[in-house]
């Protein structure tokens, strides 16, 4: 394992039962499979051996406090690409300065830890414009200027949604429903993740349940297991 965070489950979902503590897992990847920091999620997910999370679980069961209860799960990651238009000095070689921007977001940008980020991006760390900027325009002396910062994620409810429920009994919680899939957000509909997928149909409507039919046992994305993954996009250099 690389990283791990543990957290109490009532501190996130009002359906947790006292005592439940959950621990999320970021699996080791080595340096040859994630060359220059460039890491996918699809990297991630097939270093997530099982038999290591079921010995990891078993070593805290036997290690639990009295009263208490313990899950460990691998986390989730939100894949990111980042587009932005960067001026650099007259003197430097742009398709050099593309490559440090590129090596330094992939190695910012990372759930494991790099060179440059020595403890990995922060779990439930929300990434923003002004990050981006921080770490090109005071981070790399080829940088004269930053703007038009955006970022693309690979999924999001931006068009066709049928549906839209705010989640009464869960705070900040809202659904909506696009094609077949079912996205969540966890910050009252700042950000957005895909919570299930049903290929083949749609969702055409979303009904909360209430705390006593909460899959208490089959918990989604909450906000501390998400880590970004960056995927740069080439940023314009003049």
């Amino acid at each position: 394992m690389a990283r791990a965070r543990a957290f109490t489950r009532a501190a996130v979902y009002s359906f947790a039962r006292p005592g439940e503590v959950e621990v999320v897992l970021v699996p080791y990847v080595p340096d040859e499979a994630r060359p220059g920091g460039r890491l996918p999620v699809a990297v991630l997910r097939e270093h997530e051996v099982e038999e290591a999370r079921r010995r990891v679980e078993t070593d805290l069961e036997s290690r639990r406090a009295l009263g208490t209860s313990c899950r460990a799960g691998w986390g989730r990651y939100k894949a990111v690409s980042i587009r932005a238009r960067v001026v650099v000095r007259r003197e430097e070689d742009a398709e050099a300065v593309r490559r440090r921007i590129h090596d330094r977001l992939y190695q910012t940008l990372s759930p494991l830890p790099t060179p440059l980020n020595p403890a990995g991006w922060a779990f439930g760390e929300p990434l923003r414009a002004s990050n981006v900027y921080r770490m090109l325009e005071h981070a790399e002396p080829g940088v004269r200027y930053v703007e038009s910062v955006r970022f693309v994620v690979d999924e999001a409810p931006d068009a066709e949604v049928r549906t839209l429920a705010v989640d009464q009994y869960q705070a900040r919680t809202w659904y909506a429903g696009r094609g077949p899939v079912l996205f969540r957000s966890s910050n009252a509909g700042a950000g957005w993740e895909p919570a299930g997928r049903f290929d083949g149909e749609s969702v055409v409507r979303v009904v909360p349940a209430p705390p006593r039919y909460a899959p208490a046992s089959s918990p989604g994305p909450v906000p501390s297991r998400w880590s970004p993954v960056g995927r740069p996009a080439a940023p314009g250099c003049t």
